[in-house]
């Protein structure tokens, strides 16, 4: 049986530092909403997350930061990314949230939405960006799941701008003079860039290919051919590690078959 339940000993010590028992309230509704087993115990988390609600980015910033902590922390390849990124999607969508806000007539200016984007902005970083800054570079590829687990359920027509920078950091950068700034760190750099930008197809494969088809957003199926051939590539060089090879052999297959169920 798959488990959505979290794990209280991922919270970082800065956010308690920074939030105090709120922290481990809003936490706990979220905890509540992963393992739900009904309608009523998911909605009654929702309102729970909703008494820390009110537009204004401060006040957004608890519900925000946990969101995006419980993103990093949850390993690539977890089910939890597919439930956390329906719990954004429900509690944008939910009523109680709708009737505090200040945009409840315009909800493509939806102030949730918006802020939690810039929110995303700001906190993705890429493999370099985690090496300099002393990050591991798996949450990379944990945050990424989560991206494209936002896609999958629809939650913003933005969110595919990350699609984009993942693969022109995989396949379209020379990345010889990162690897050379930090030696130690170059195979490390090398295969996040890789297994980051395989959650896109590992999350949300058909999503990535319709835009492909569609061919108006910034990709066509030229570069979803592309992308293919060097997750081929990568699957068969021994540059990368045996994990990564293993991700890539697969992110190839996934294309193939997400090709095959669209016709």
């Amino acid at each position: 049986m798959v488990s959505y339940d979290l794990d209280p000993a991922i919270l970082d010590p800065d956010l308690t530092e920074c939030y105090g028992n709120e922290l481990f309230d809003v936490f706990d509704a979220m905890r509540q909403y992963m393992t739900a087993e009904d309608f009523t115990e998911t909605n009654s988390a929702l309102e729970r997350l909703v008494g820390y609600y009110s537009e204004g980015y401060q006040d957004q910033k608890i519900l925000n930061d946990v969101i995006l902590h419980i993103a990093d922390c949850t390993p690539y390849s977890s089910p939890i990314h597919r439930k956390l990124a329906q719990m954004v999607l429900d509690f944008q969508n939910n009523d109680s949230r709708k009737a505090k806000s200040k945009t409840l007539e315009r909800p493509e200016y939806d102030m949730f939405r918006g802020q939690l984007q810039e929110d995303i902005t700001d906190h993705r970083v890429s493999p370099l960006g985690a090496v300099q800054s002393g990050f591991d570079t798996h949450e990379c590829a944990n945050f990424e799941a989560f991206l494209a687990n936002l896609m999958h359920v629809g939650f913003s027509h933005n969110v595919k701008l990350f699609l984009q920078y993942a693969m022109q950091d995989a396949f379209y950068e020379d990345h010889t003079a990162d690897t050379q700034a930090e030696p130690s760190k170059a195979q490390a750099m090398l295969d996040a860039w890789i297994i980051t930008a395989a959650q896109w197809i590992y999350h949300s494969s058909e999503e990535a290919l319709a835009i492909a088809r569609k061919g108006d957003d910034g990709y066509s199926m030229a570069d979803w051919v592309k992308w293919q051939q060097e997750f081929q590539k990568a699957a068969n060089d021994r540059r990368y590690g045996e994990e990564c090879r293993k991700v890539a052999s697969q992110g190839a297959d996934l294309m193939a078959l997400a090709e095959k169920a669209g016709g």
